[in-house]
């Protein structure tokens, strides 16, 4: 569905955000943004959504160039920014404006995920918390049935019962002909949502990986003592003992994938751990 090719952007070229950035994005994929503050996860958003246009490199989304703006790409695809702009209207007054613009927009799911976003169907945006237009304006982007739909942060603003809503919600509407991005810096969230990682650090994607592939080369191990095997790629202190990774397959004696490990370790051993994963997905591929 998205393919970008040696993709490249600066708002200065002494000061590149993205260089180099090559990936493919599949239907049927919820794949996790992972980065630091400032590490260019909003950038790459935007370039997918076409409002910003890159330097360099190209980029396809359902075979459209985002930056055209065409009816029929932006018919296809939903942004939900990590700030939405909220009109002060009702949001059945929301619906009725916004809704025709996305052929696919059903009304019934709409409310129905209010109602499982608890939120009443009948106020208006000014007169509820942040949080619950927060997912008011989900429960919208996912009612528009796109087949892709980018979310910047959307969990910021929900508290802990909402954020269980909404991975029931995402998990409950994927499917083979959808494509989901969630960019986060609350890595928790994401867990046990997401198909695949990527993570980007000053300016290049360090891990472009599914999850399978990632327990094809990882293992993930917890210690009630403060561990001195020098096999481990990295370890740290949590609460009951320490978390470490090592290289090797998943099995049945391994922690599922710590995406907080994984993404602190990748900063920690960068060039190791991109030499480890890329040697794995390339014995994947072939």
């Amino acid at each position: 569905m998205i393919e970008i090719t040696d993709l490249g952007f600066h708002y200065t070229p002494r000061a590149p955000i993205l260089r180099g950035v090559t990936t493919q994005l599949r239907g049927g994929m919820i794949y996790g943004l992972l980065g630091k503050n400032g590490a260019g996860k909003t950038t790459f958003l935007k370039i997918i959504m076409g409002l910003l246009r890159p330097n360099s490199g190209e980029i396809r989304v359902k075979g459209y160039n985002p930056t055209r703006r065409q009816t029929a790409f932006l018919s296809s695809i939903f942004y939900v920014p990590e700030d939405p702009f909220f009109p002060s209207g009702s949001l059945r007054r929301f619906v009725q404006s916004y809704g025709p613009f996305y052929p696919s927009f059903s009304k019934a799911l709409f409310f129905e995920l209010l109602e499982i976003f608890e939120v009443d169907r009948s106020v208006s945006f000014s007169s509820i918390s942040f949080g619950q237009r927060k997912k008011a304006f989900i429960a919208f982007a996912i009612a528009c049935q796109t087949n892709i739909i980018v979310m910047d942060e959307p969990t910021n603003g929900l508290d802990i019962p909402s954020k269980r809503q909404f991975r029931k919600v995402i998990n409950h509407v994927i499917n083979d002909s959808r494509l989901m991005i969630i960019s986060s810096h609350q890595i928790r969230d994401l867990h046990s949502l997401i198909d695949a990682v990527i993570m980007v650090d000053e300016g290049e994607i360090l891990i472009d990986h599914s999850l399978p592939e990632i327990e094809e080369c990882l293992r993930f191990e917890v210690f009630r003592s403060e561990p001195g095997d020098e096999d481990l790629l990295y370890y740290e202190r949590v609460p009951g003992g320490y978390l470490g990774v090592r290289a090797g397959r998943y099995d049945h004696s391994s922690l599922e994938i710590d995406l907080e490990i994984l993404f602190n370790a990748t900063l920690d051993r960068r060039d190791h751990m991109k030499v480890l994963l890329h040697k794995t997905q390339d014995y994947a591929q072939a």
